[in-house]
């Protein structure tokens, strides 16, 4: 396939909009998920989202202002949101709105763990004002793989810090060296060697020196 075919073109701006990198979804939960007060609301937390570093959110209302550039915002004309937004299933499969919620796919552009888990505490910080007083929204949940992998890592560190106390860390240059367990094991008690009995003299010939004991015992 030419990379001028339309196809070829269509592909590559759906995945400009859905990409295939990590990312999280926000869902916003409401009564009236096209009300202007929750409109307004969703539109003020994307655009502080798409603030941040490697952190690509995108919605229904930014696809409607990319749809209708120059024309007034979702909040501002809610009934022309909700017609562009139910007018076709393709948001609805995607999960960019639906009868009580609207979605918002939020793309991670890092690379490791590390910065991974630092753009998840970025969102979470930026959205940490409309958790605790959510306003005209009845809820907001954060789903994703990258939420469930930084969550079983944290909880494997602690049970891993919880079921071996005896691991200590020698700092030494960039490296940990662990120490190992065995040296502050209790050493095993030795077996007691087997008894010696005193040599008997049996002179020679005599029934003692024939004996199966004498030949074990007597020197």
């Amino acid at each position: 396939m030419v990379r001028e075919d339309p196809d070829a073109r269509d592909h590559r701006q759906f995945r400009e909009i859905f990409p295939e990198r990590e990312q999280v979804i926000l869902l916003f939960e409401a009564d009236d998920p096209y009300a202007p007060a929750v409109l307004q609301r969703v539109g003020a937390i994307e655009a502080r989202l798409a603030a941040l570093p490697h952190v690509a959110p995108f919605s229904a209302l930014s696809l409607y202002a990319r749809a209708r550039p120059g024309a007034a915002g979702a909040a501002a004309d809610p009934a022309a949101f909700r017609a562009f937004a139910l007018g076709t299933r393709m948001l609805r499969r995607q999960g960019l709105v639906g009868d009580d919620f609207l979605g918002m796919p939020v793309r991670l552009d890092v690379e490791g763990a590390h910065d991974r888990d630092a753009a998840l505490r970025a969102i979470d910080a930026a959205l940490a004002a409309d958790l605790a007083e959510p306003g005209p929204l009845r809820a907001i949940r954060r789903v994703g793989g990258p939420y469930l992998d930084a969550w079983i890592e944290q909880e494997t560190a602690r049970a891993s810090g919880r079921a071996f106390p005896a691991l200590r860390a020698v700092r030494g240059g960039d490296h940990a060296a662990p120490v190992p367990i065995v040296a502050d094991a209790p050493r095993r008690p030795s077996r007691p060697s087997a008894p010696r009995w005193p040599a008997r003299s049996a002179s020679a010939g005599s029934p003692a020196s024939r004996s199966p004991s004498c030949r074990r015992w007597c020197l």
